[in-house]
């Protein structure tokens, strides 16, 4: 079978990026093909530096083309093994859909998969949340989908859809608290694997 790493966020400064830093030697080492967005410099920063070719590269590859070139490259994906990272950046409807016909293996970096802010903040009282942990129609009105914006309904959607097919994924939860907010969330098709072994070699 073959075998790819997907991520919806680029190596780089954040806890994601230095993950994808540790990850991607050992994937390829494992013979995983890599796909994720190109990373380019702040706008910023490349009209401070006039940085031309880096601004022509940032025109490039807008918004709008990244997500096309990501179609491309996993449009033609099946019977694979999958590792995949940040489903929220690179798109819910690509991932939902890759899941039907792959062995998936979700990395999951934090709560997104119950919570549309990610980190189950309560934005009312500011402390730890678990209302939309077994149902998302539960998501508080205050409550917007966060750090990659989605229509909040949609956002529901997703969280639904990816109940529906748990059973199909394996999930490498980062510690213990996480894999039994899995469980109780009813997507408790839990890899065994440690995330010290994860990180190391991945599968």
């Amino acid at each position: 079978m073959k075998k790819y790493l997907i991520s919806g966020m680029p190596p780089g400064y954040s806890g994601t990026g230095r993950l994808l830093d540790a990850l991607i030697p050992n994937a390829k080492k494992d013979g995983f093909k890599v796909i994720m967005p190109v990373l380019t410099p702040p706008l910023s920063l490349l009209v401070k530096n006039r940085d031309i070719k880096g601004l022509r590269k940032k025109i490039i590859y807008n918004k709008i083309t990244r997500k096309i070139i990501f179609h491309i490259q996993t449009a033609h994906i099946k019977n694979a093994i999958i590792l995949f990272l940040h489903p929220q950046s690179a798109g819910f409807k690509r991932f939902l859909s890759l899941i039907k016909s792959n062995e998936m293996y979700y990395y999951v970096l934090d709560n997104s998969f119950f919570c549309a802010r990610s980190y189950n903040n309560n934005p009312i009282t500011e402390k730890e949340c678990f209302i939309c942990l077994k149902n998302p129609e539960k998501i508080l009105p205050e409550c917007m989908p966060c750090p990659v914006r989605y229509e909040k309904q949609k956002y529901i959607n997703y969280l639904k859809k990816l109940k529906k097919y748990a059973d199909r994924l394996v999930f490498f939860a980062q510690n213990e608290n996480q894999k039994k907010l899995l469980i109780k969330s009813r997507a408790h098709n839990l890899c065994r694997k440690s995330f010290s072994m994860i990180q190391t070699k991945v599968l």
